[in-house]
């Protein structure tokens, strides 16, 4: 009987693209409610192209790296509900950036979700064209975590039957 090979990145990267319905209904129900309000919609929001494919790279990364440790140590999806509340309040999601006190801003704008996030916004509901130094920072850290996660994933992928 032969065996058939079957790319195992394919599962957790299977979680992240079914993400990607919720995030098309989303953006359609915005152009749809700016339609609707008469809202003028600027032709800035294309920029939410590349926004978004940074943004996707970033979390195949995470996605790579936490399936590798679930994989190790069970408790992280117990914990992940946690890590991602932080990362909500880690970004300017419900609350504007300039609520950041100015002595943790340097600090703050490391943070790659963040950009992405306020990026977005400024794009869609300000109308303004996103920093590129923001986002060649999003693109290198984007890619070097997913590089580094893949890297992780592939090592530890002959032991995953194993282990689970």
């Amino acid at each position: 009987m032969a065996t058939v090979y079957f790319p195992r990145e394919i599962v957790p990267i299977s979680f992240v693209a079914a993400s990607l319905v919720d995030f098309v209904i989303a953006v359609v129900m915005l152009l749809f409610m700016d339609v609707l309000l008469l809202i003028p919609i600027s032709m800035n929001v294309l920029f939410v192209l590349p926004i978004f494919s940074i943004l996707m790279i970033l979390v195949v990364g995470f996605c790579l790296l936490l399936s590798s440790m679930q994989v190790r140590i069970r408790d992280i999806s117990i914990a992940l509900p946690l890590i991602l509340q932080v990362l909500v309040f880690a970004a300017p999601i419900v609350y504007p950036a300039s609520a950041v006190p100015a002595a943790f801003r340097n600090l703050y704008w490391l943070n790659s979700y963040a950009i992405l996030i306020q990026s977005f916004q400024d794009s869609v509901v300000g109308g303004r064209i996103p920093l590129v130094g923001d986002l060649l920072y999003c693109v290198v850290m984007a890619v070097t975590c997913f590089v580094i996660s893949y890297l992780i994933f592939k090592k530890i992928e002959p032991t995953i039957v194993d282990d689970m």
